[in-house]
């Protein structure tokens, strides 16, 4: 809105660097810096990948080179607030799927460490007549109650190798991958990158 009103970048940049929020008010602060020293907008919006999408400096090269920032700017607003009515559009169809997952592990834990036991008296006599079903019920049982906390450190080790894999390049490269070939999701990616694009 301000590149539209034809005001100059750093004004807009410094007007920016006052905003309530303190990470948005550092980036201004810091691409303001990078513009008086010299640098294109462009130039210093990648000095921050960590913040600013290789899409939004790409796009901004280009407006810088064809004259055109606002248009640009225009259609980056746009382009973020559709994404985050996609990302809060899909967060809230996960939710009944996830307190379904949340309350049928709780069955199934509920199911092996109180009833499972329940039922080992009433087989102790007959323990070559036990059915296969019984035998594993009691098995995972005493496995889950013997040897719980091997469970929960292997979950805590997967969920931090993951965050460490996706972190790098290659583990970002294999998500999207994944996220591309999945069944339902691929066809979502695909088209959402198709029309950002």
């Amino acid at each position: 809105t301000m590149t539209e009103s034809d005001l100059p970048i750093d004004d807009s940049l410094t007007l920016l660097s006052r905003d309530a929020d303190p990470r948005a008010a550092a980036l201004a602060a810091g691409l303001r810096k990078s513009l008086l020293e010299g640098a294109s907008l462009s130039q210093a919006l990648a000095a921050y990948p960590e913040r600013v999408p290789d899409m939004m400096v790409g796009l901004v090269s280009a407006g810088e080179a064809g004259g055109a920032r606002a248009p640009v700017f225009h259609r980056l607003a746009d382009s973020f607030e559709m994404q985050i009515r996609t990302t809060d559009a899909l967060r809230s169809a996960l939710i009944y799927p996830a307190v379904l997952m949340v309350s049928a592990l709780a069955s199934l834990i509920l199911v092996l460490t109180v009833v499972a036991p329940a039922l080992k008296p009433v087989f102790a006599g007959h323990a070559d007549r036990m059915p296969l079903s019984a035998k594993l019920l009691i098995g995972a049982s005493e496995l889950l109650r013997n040897y719980w906390w091997v469970g929960v450190l292997g979950i805590l080790l997967a969920v931090l190798m993951l965050m460490s894999a996706l972190r790098s390049p290659q583990g970002q490269a294999a998500m999207a991958r994944f996220a591309l070939g999945a069944p339902l999701l691929g066809k979502v990616v695909t088209t959402t990158e198709a029309s950002r694009f």
